[in-house]
């Protein structure tokens, strides 16, 4: 990885801010050796008059710092450049400012005393991104133009209804809350006048409906004084009571005047996996100004759980919890998947929660292996099989890699136990380290499961390039190929490919008997979902 980060790194150039001397020189070397030039400064405002003079492709900054700190220099230098890289480099103490940097956009957060290991990882990704970006000329924004067809005429605007947590709640509840939560927003909605009819889309946990233009510029006051006094809607689903905090932005057609990036900011940030959708080719983003309350609460509540997730590797609280899978031949418990959780008294955190923040900190492979140990003891006293997730950045990960076969040696478990889960299949390519890292696995005995067929970049090529023992396929398909026969046909066809391949398929996000029905007929062998037994601290019996 450092030489294929040094490949990359020694065109870019970087401006590193730190106001302590000595650290200053022990990483001005260590950027030296990376980068085509590096630029110091001991203080924002130093830093600022560098970058009024010279862009740079990335800065590296200390928070806390005199004259200027962190904090301000990153929002100035945002305001010229709304795209510029960043990462903070800062001390565990430094709360406050940690707090503040939180929903800046920036890259990534390194944790003083930093891991060299930590370091090259971030840089490595950081780099390839400006890497792409230089290549697309520095542009971010996506041509797809989905969200553009949406918009019919100027007489109307994409109305956006933010869901917060939505994923993390169904992915907590199960697909069925999806529509209880729908519902309840339409029904919401439907006392400011906005009818049902006029929904067009649900994506990502954002519901976009279709409004004229005119009528709602005059209901927005008082959405927006909902969302100061209130915000909180309740959707009951299955005897619970799902609390849902909503947030409002519209996207108006191009004949409107253009708005900075800065006021689209919390927007984009907030709902990053469409981001390309918001950014069409000249289409305009305008986000209600709602920072007093929920930007706020937003950093508070992401500096909360970076500082409980710390709190919980020092205390050894992050454990793992195993959800079963399901053998549909025997009808018997056949293996588990290893989640994580953190122990937060007598409560369970979920992985949605601190995952993001960890990764931003360089923390989630710690985080791994405080789940990996403990599972691999677990699972030392049984028979089961087992399957653990890895991210692509486990994957890339030397360190990991090796500490996943030293808790095989040490807890004495066979290589053809352990499953490994791949679930960033959309950066598993041809030619990528990750692909390298499981082909080496799979010689020590290790099996792969794969996730994503048809929606990543698991394809039929990486199928017959890894040729993986399992490959996990969600229910939603089962229930398109009730409703279509092409996509049945196509369902029908990829059934017999596994079975010829010698490739074991698993069902996953069953919630309905139906569900599970259909997947025997088409001929699955394993199945897993909240029908059959949902995640646990401990292992269940049947």
């Amino acid at each position: 990885m450092r030489k294929e980060l040094f490949n990359i790194s020694k065109h870019l150039c970087v401006l590193y801010v730190e106001d302590d001397l000595e650290t200053q020189a022990q990483y001005e070397k260590i950027f030296s050796v990376l980068f085509k030039e590096v630029k110091t400064a001991e203080n924002g405002q130093k830093a600022l008059e560098f970058y009024n003079e010279k862009k740079y492709d990335l800065i590296i900054t200390d928070l806390t710092m005199p004259i200027m700190d962190g904090i301000a220099l990153i929002g100035e230098v945002l305001k010229i450049n709304p795209k510029q890289h960043i990462i903070v480099m800062t001390a565990h103490n430094s709360g406050e400012s940690l707090r503040s940097s939180i929903n800046f956009q920036i890259d990534g957060i390194l944790l003083k005393p930093v891991a060299v290991d930590k370091l090259f990882t971030l840089l490595y990704k950081v780099c390839s991104t400006i890497k792409v970006e230089n290549k697309e000329d520095s542009t971010r924004c996506s041509s797809d133009g989905s969200l553009k067809n949406l918009i019919y005429d100027d007489k109307s605007v994409l109305f956006l209804v933010v869901i917060d947590k939505f994923k993390e709640i169904v992915k907590e509840f199960g697909e069925n809350a999806k529509e209880a939560i729908v519902e309840t927003v339409n029904e919401h909605l439907g006392f400011f006048g906005i009818e049902n009819g006029c929904l067009v889309k649900l994506e990502q946990g954002i519901i976009i409906y279709v409004v004229e233009k005119n009528y709602l510029k005059e209901i927005m006051g008082s959405l927006q004084d909902f969302s100061y006094r209130h915000n909180t809607l309740i959707s009951e689903f299955d005897k619970f009571k799902l609390h849902i905090n909503l947030f409002y932005g519209m996207i108006f057609s191009s004949k409107e005047n253009s708005l900075s990036s800065k006021s689209c900011k919390f927007l984009l940030d907030y709902i990053d996996d469409i981001l390309d959708d918001l950014k069409v080719n000249n289409e305009c983003v305008y986000v209600l100004d709602i920072e007093s309350e929920s930007e706020i609460n937003k950093k508070d509540e992401s500096l909360r759980w970076l500082e409980t997730t710390v709190e919980a590797l020092e205390q050894k609280t992050m454990v793992p919890f195993y959800q079963p899978i399901i053998s549909l031949e025997t009808n018997q418990i056949a293996s588990y998947e290893v989640y994580y959780r953190i122990k937060y008294g007598t409560e369970y955190i979920l992985p949605e929660f601190f995952v993001p923040m960890s990764e931003k900190a360089g923390i989630i492979e710690d985080i791994s292996k405080a789940v990996f140990d403990k599972a691999f003891k677990r699972f030392s006293f049984t028979n089961f099989t087992f399957h653990i997730n890895l991210s692509d950045a486990n994957l890339r990960s030397a360190a990991m890699k090796n500490y996943i076969i030293y808790l095989s040696s040490k807890y004495a478990i066979g290589a053809n136990k352990i499953v490994l889960n791949v679930i960033d299949g959309e950066k598993l390519t041809v030619n990528s380290k990750s692909l390298d890292t499981l082909l080496a696995f799979k010689k020590l005995g290790y099996n792969v499961v794969l996730k994503g067929f048809g929606v990543s970049n698991i394809n039929l090529e990486m199928l017959m390039i890894l040729e993986p023992e399992y490959i996990r396929i969600n229910q939603s398909l089962i229930k398109r190929a009730r409703k279509n026969e092409k996509a049945r046909s196509l369902l029908t066809f990829f059934m017999n490919y596994t079975k010829e391949a010698g490739i074991k398929t698993i069902l996953v996000g069953v919630e309905e008997q139906a569900v599970l029905d259909e997947g025997r007929k088409f001929g699955f062998d394993y199945a897993e979902g909240f029908l059959l037994g949902r995640p646990s601290e401990n292992l269940i019996d049947k």
